[in-house]
């Protein structure tokens, strides 16, 4: 018995072994995402900044998509509250597997665009 196997055979096999890990990646994602926030959740493969520098690579971000001018990204936050918010600015994820995981564990977006200061003068009175 020969152990041969032709190039169109393994290749058949390898594409009936990749249908088979998309069914089993696309059930996991389905099962990480389960809020309904989470499908305005945008993951972003190739995100650049506004204004980079020359030296600036793409990075991987997780944005909520709210038709806000300025949408939340997801960052983790290192300092004394540690964990998963939305920011103006977002971490770089490194892959959309990554991403999926964050996603799953971040709290619901807030708004958080930028601040915006009104001031009200009322108390203020002209002297005669």
């Amino acid at each position: 018995m020969s152990d041969y196997v032709s190039v169109d055979q393994r290749l058949s096999n390898l594409e009936e072994e990749n249908d088979h890990l998309k069914n089993k990646l696309a059930k996991l994602t389905n099962y990480l995402m389960d809020q309904p926030w989470h499908e305005g959740c945008e993951i972003i493969l190739d995100y650049m900044p506004p204004y980079p520098r020359p030296e600036t690579k793409p990075i991987v971000v997780v944005r909520y998509n709210d038709g806000t001018k300025y949408p939340p990204y997801l960052r983790y936050s290192r300092g004394p509250k540690q964990g998963w918010m939305w920011d103006i600015y977002g971490d770089d994820l490194q892959n959309w597997e990554l991403a999926v995981i964050a996603i799953s564990q971040a709290p619901a977006p807030v708004n958080v665009g930028p601040l915006e200061f009104r001031f009200k003068f009322d108390h203020i009175t002209e002297d005669k």
